[in-house]
């Protein structure tokens, strides 16, 4: 009899042993990291399954198809020489990109190529042994302080122009508040180049190169439009309650099940997030997750008047940004076969999307002509105008105070409790390239 009991025992622990094999990987988020890291678990032989509230892949990579062409909503540049991994993530879709060179001003370029030598330089000796994704090497008390205490302690005049033109339009905040940090991260001495116009970038259909990288590179299940009613981290293994829509958009009365053996969140995971997710918080991340920051960050394709190859900018001194009220700070007709402009807005924590949107169409309104001919008057900008309109929670990131006080060491530590792991911009951040390197980072280091 005892023997039997010892022989149910090793059963049993064999079984547990073996479920974190048997049960697939939960991946909450089907954007660029959520798809990156469901690859890397599969080319080492874990089962994934995908759950994505929206009806396609691609995370913040959407688009608008008109005319015969995209008009990117999320991201739509890269570099060849700082996006090695998206390379390879385009290479796999088989799209191609369009080189877009910059008009060059030698009047600034001149201005600006001490500095930007003095920068590189700064960015490869001091920044660059800190860049490792998740911080883990830690972070440097120079490395906490605002964009804008950095430039001015550097000595740097010519820059904050650059910095603005780098941030407010791409949804990257205000060089007050953001600390330099980031920007490092973001502004290799390559992307900076191309905001002092030394060379051009290349544009791409990222919503399509993620269908088409999807279809090539992942086998497991994708759950697109499904609601997450609860995460249950309760348990011994991580239970994720879910209602799946159907072909027609319909969800099923009952919600359904899925046991895993770990989760990972792809998205950024600001408390609203998580609590949307019905997840039991413990205390250690509610004391990681409280003061991490988000930009108000809407795009949209709208059809304007105006002349093919044109961009506007809302008007402010050129090294303080304008005011975050919600209204389009940019916009850019990309294609001469388009009459569709791309926009970018960014708010402040009260902007909703409908008071976004009507401030666009204000705004717009006054500027929808050709401005060659000055007694043109502005058409108003209505519904039908404007083709898509998209919010997005941008740029996860800690302020100054939490990076002074270890914010990234207390959050790699959370990498694993109750199975769980976090793989967004947070990580390093909030760019495809970055986003990339989470999701594989994340396998490479726990799986």
């Amino acid at each position: 009899m005892k023997s039997h009991s010892l022989s149910i025992v090793a059963v049993l622990l064999t079984l547990t042993s073996a479920l974190p094999q048997i049960l697939p990987i939960c991946i909450v988020g089907a954007g660029p990291a959520g798809l990156t890291a469901a690859k890397k678990l599969e080319d080492k032989g874990r089962k994934v399954v995908i759950f994505e509230r929206q009806v396609t892949v691609g995370g913040k990579c959407q688009a608008v198809y008109a005319d015969n062409t995209f008009h990117p909503l999320g991201a739509l540049l890269f570099s060849n020489a700082s996006y090695p991994e998206t390379l390879k993530v385009i290479a796999t879709s088989g799209s191609g990109g369009v080189t877009q060179a910059p008009a060059i001003t030698s009047t600034f370029s001149t201005l600006v190529g001490h500095e930007f030598q003095r920068y590189a330089q700064y960015w490869t000796t001091i920044f660059a042994p800190y860049s490792a994704l998740r911080y883990k090497d830690g972070v440097p008390q120079e490395l906490t302080v605002t964009t804008s205490q950095w430039l001015a302690r550097n000595n740097f005049q010519a820059l904050p122009v650059l910095f603005v033109q780098a941030m407010v339009a791409f949804g990257y905040g205000d060089r007050r508040e953001v600390p330099i940090l980031y920007m490092l991260q973001y502004l290799t001495p390559d992307i900076l180049g191309f905001f002092a116009f030394f060379h051009g970038v290349e544009l791409i259909d990222f919503h399509k190169v993620w269908v088409d990288w999807t279809k090539k590179s992942i086998t497991g299940p994708i759950y697109l439009g499904s609601t997450i009613t609860k995460i249950d981290r309760l348990g011994p293994l991580p239970v994720i309650i879910y209602k799946k829509s159907d072909q027609y958009g319909h969800e099923p009365i009952l919600p359904q099940t899925q046991v895993c053996s770990s989760v990972i969140l792809a998205f950024p995971p600001t408390i609203p997030a998580l609590q949307a997710a019905k997840v039991v918080l413990t205390p250690a991340e509610t004391t990681v997750f409280s003061p991490l920051r988000l930009i108000p960050y809407f795009s949209g394709a709208v059809r304007l008047q105006v002349p093919r190859n044109l961009g506007f900018s809302a008007a402010s001194p050129p090294n303080i940004p304008v005011a975050a009220t919600g209204a389009p700070v940019s916009l850019l007709t990309l294609f001469n076969t388009s009459n569709i402009a791309t926009t970018w807005s960014w708010g402040n924590n009260s902007t909703t999307t409908p008071v976004a949107l009507q401030l666009l169409k204000d705004t717009l309104s006054k500027i929808n002509k050709d401005p060659r001919d000055p007694a043109v008057v502005g058409k108003p900008v209505i519904d039908k105008d404007i083709l898509g309109f998209q919010q997005n929670d941008y740029f996860p990131h800690f302020g100054p105070q939490e990076l002074a006080g270890g914010w990234y060491e207390k959050f790699n530590k959370l990498q694993g409790a109750k199975n769980t792991y976090y793989a967004s911009g947070l990580n390093g951040f909030e760019t495809v390239e970055f986003a990339i390197r989470a999701g594989i980072e994340i396998v490479e280091a726990f799986f």
